[in-house]
């Protein structure tokens, strides 16, 4: 029985704060992924340029 309420109590303090943490990870989480997808070709090119002439 302890258990269960030890589990319960996980989720139910501070939800409030658990709730936005999972927000703030998820946006950055979001931001990060699409900036990964989209980053320009130039970008992928000097990269290569550079590992190249080193």
């Amino acid at each position: 029985m302890a258990m269960k309420s030890t589990v319960k109590r996980f989720f139910v303090e501070n939800w409030r704060a658990k709730l936005m943490s999972l927000i703030v990870a998820s946006a950055v989480w979001y931001v990060i992924k699409k900036n990964i997808t989209t980053m320009p070709d130039i970008w992928r090119q000097e990269d290569r340029h550079e590992r190249v002439n080193k």
